[in-house]
């Protein structure tokens, strides 16, 4: 009854070619999910770094319409002639 058991439990012997196939698949498979893993994080950090530009983009356009609206307002108020003023008579000032 022994003999019937460990015949059970153990497995059959492979031949060193069994082996060499058995390792190089589970190898290529080790590979393959660590280079998929990889592509997708590349793909990742594309999209977000893509998103980042973007949004420096937009930000950089709306710190450019705010520049050039703050130097047309400052040009306008320094072309504004002051109000002129009242000359003044010799009458006016001896009275």
């Amino acid at each position: 009854m022994t003999a019937a058991v460990e015949k059970i439990s153990t497995p059959p012997k492979l031949t060193p070619r069994e082996k060499a196939a058995a390792t190089d698949e589970a190898a290529r498979a080790i590979i393959d999910a660590e280079a998929n893993k990889r592509e997708k994080k590349t793909e990742r950090l594309r999209q977000m770094r893509l998103e980042r530009e973007a949004a420096e983009d937009k930000r950089h356009a709306m710190a450019e319409k705010i520049a050039q609206a703050a130097s047309a307002k400052a040009k306008k108020a320094t072309t504004k002639k002051a109000p002129a003023k009242k000359k003044t008579t010799a009458k006016a000032t001896a009275e």
